[in-house]
């Protein structure tokens, strides 16, 4: 799976309106070092809480999958801005 995001993206979120959907990107609180944020990919939804997982292999060994409660999804990446060359929305 190709990443959604590279580092150094800069991005514009919508706050959620909906509970996020298994394949969403979604901004979190990051479970390990509260209050920095993270991007990752919702790998499964049960009940109250998100797994979330990382689309890159390079990512994956500072990120195992990891469960955190809905209210803790504070939005979604809609729109990149930065850096000029992948402006545009994000997929």
């Amino acid at each position: 799976m190709e990443p959604g995001l590279r580092d150094g993206d800069w991005i514009v979120c919508l706050p959620p309106r909906r509970l996020p959907r298994v394949g969403d990107l979604v901004v979190a609180v990051d479970p390990f070092n509260a209050p920095a944020l993270i991007v990752k990919r919702v790998s499964a939804v049960d009940g109250g809480s998100c797994r979330l997982s990382s689309d890159s292999a390079a990512h994956r060994a500072h990120f195992s999958d990891r469960a955190v409660l809905a209210r803790e999804i504070l939005g979604f990446p809609a729109f990149r801005y930065a850096p000029l060359s992948r402006l545009g929305p994000v997929r």
